[in-house]
């Protein structure tokens, strides 16, 4: 983090980047199951490509957000330890 400290480069540009490599895998990793469902397990797809791939991209920009928004506001990576009776 001291590195990027240092660099010209902004904090939208450091979030995009620490976020962009997971969405576009999970978007691989979405068109990979549906293949391996289609071809492989001959499941038929009834629906329209655009429509798996807009929703995906919906589901995975609220995940990869909310785990960024957990990342950011959690003072630890054990904190909810101490939450244990």
């Amino acid at each position: 983090m001291e590195q990027l400290i240092s660099t010209p480069v902004t904090a939208m540009e450091i979030m995009l980047g620490k976020l962009a490599p997971y969405f576009v895998l999970g978007m691989f990793d979405t068109v990979l199951c549906a293949l391996i469902a289609i071809y492989w397990f001959h499941v038929p797809f009834r629906g329209s490509w655009v429509t798996l791939l807009a929703a995906s991209a919906m589901f995975l920009i609220v995940v990869l957000s909310m785990g960024f928004l957990i990342s950011v506001v959690a003072k630890g990576q054990f904190w909810p330890a101490r939450l244990r009776c």
